[in-house]
């Protein structure tokens, strides 16, 4: 879908709480209807002031958020048909489940037969009919959490936006709404915007990602392009697990470069975002990809180095190697009788296919 047809458009938007600082910083961003789409970041980023911006919560200091084609920056929060999940359920303790549904339709004058439709359709969307006489305080917390989305949910929002909204799950449980969550998407088909510093549930869960960094999109694309292809550093070490290894480029060209490290071992990599000879480059590497005994033909890295540590993680083991130059990494290997594993301190020859790096400027 072209930019200016996204449903939702952020068009140079900027926020700044004082003269100095802007926590985001000429924002254009544009979602597809029935894309679920997850802004993603360390602290301080902006994804969260970018989420309220469009809420209702905040206006920008610049630039225009646009809706179903139309500029909603001084429409209030409550007039923009926008479903809101919070990390904090923000559910009324003092009411049931049915009653805590009931709220919102209530404040938009909905019949009192509409009401008890919609609050059946909406717990049987989550699966929490059983429960609607229950209060909030005799729920599990992925309950709770469901039973903030129905209520996000019911009133058929234009869209629906979650801030953090899994953060207080224990991990499985985390895991276990993370796939509801998409699987509601799906069966639904709209538009989700969702906020969350954690990777694995960005990869998971969404269409799309924003990653943030300093008030502005570092980088924009589906999961997999983000964790295979980073656009610079700062996505490569934000996304997933990452071994960065410094050096300087001796040669360039549109696919591939080669990498100078402080003892004149060359790399080969993936031409990223270096531009010229002699710059500091990282070369970026993941874990999984990295090899022990790597077979020796002209597209593969070979090193050599000291096993330091090994780790176990069940399904696989994390080897801990010292090169003298490329300095610490780590490659993961799968917990296999096929695989012969290092002692800690032995000598281990390994590798990775070049097509598996990727050469980035240093920051």
């Amino acid at each position: 879908m072209p930019e200016q047809q996204g449903y939702v458009r952020f068009e140079n938007v900027s926020k700044a709480y004082d003269a100095a600082t802007f926590v985001v910083e000429d924002l254009s961003l544009s979602v597809a209807k029935g894309e679920f789409l997850t802004m993603l970041g360390p602290s301080g980023s902006g994804k969260t002031t970018s989420l309220m911006m469009l809420a209702g919560f905040e206006q920008p200091s610049l630039g225009e958020i646009f809706l179903d084609g139309l500029p909603i920056s001084r429409v209030p929060a409550h007039r923009r048909d926008i479903g809101m999940v919070f990390q904090s359920y923000a559910l009324f303790p003092h009411m049931t489940v049915g009653e805590n549904l009931a709220f919102p339709l209530q404040v938009r004058k909905v019949s009192k037969a509409e009401t008890k439709r919609l609050v059946s359709k909406a717990l049987g969307t989550v699966k929490l009919a059983h429960l609607i006489d229950r209060k909030p305080s005799q729920l599990s917390g992925g309950q709770q959490q469901r039973v903030a989305l129905a209520r996000a949910l019911i009133f058929e929002p234009r869209i629906v936006l979650m801030d953090e909204p899994l953060g207080a799950l224990d991990k499985q449980l985390r895991e276990h709404m993370q796939h509801e969550i998409r699987a509601l998407h799906r069966r639904l088909g709209i538009t989700m915007v969702y906020v969350t510093h954690d990777q694995d549930e960005a990869l998971t869960m969404s269409d799309r990602v924003a990653v943030f960094g300093n008030g502005r999109i570092q980088q924009l694309a589906p999961p997999e392009e983000l964790y295979e292809s980073p656009s610079n550093a700062f996505v490569a070490s934000f996304i997933g697990e990452n071994n960065s290894i410094r050096g300087k480029v001796v040669f360039r060209d549109v696919n591939l470069c080669k990498i100078e490290l402080t003892d004149a071992t060359l790399l080969t990599a993936r031409t990223g975002d270096v531009q010229q000879f002699g710059e500091d480059a990282t070369v970026s590497v993941r874990p999984e990809r990295v090899v022990l005994n790597p077979p020796m033909d002209g597209s593969t890295v070979r090193l050599e180095g000291n096993c330091t540590d090994l780790v176990y993680h069940g399904d696989h083991i994390r080897v801990c190697i010292d090169h003298k130059s490329a300095g610490p990494l780590v490659a993961k290997i799968p917990n296999a009788r096929a695989y012969q594993l290092p002692k800690i301190g032995d000598a281990v020859l390994f590798g990775w296919a070049a097509e598996d790096a990727i050469a980035l400027k240093q920051v």
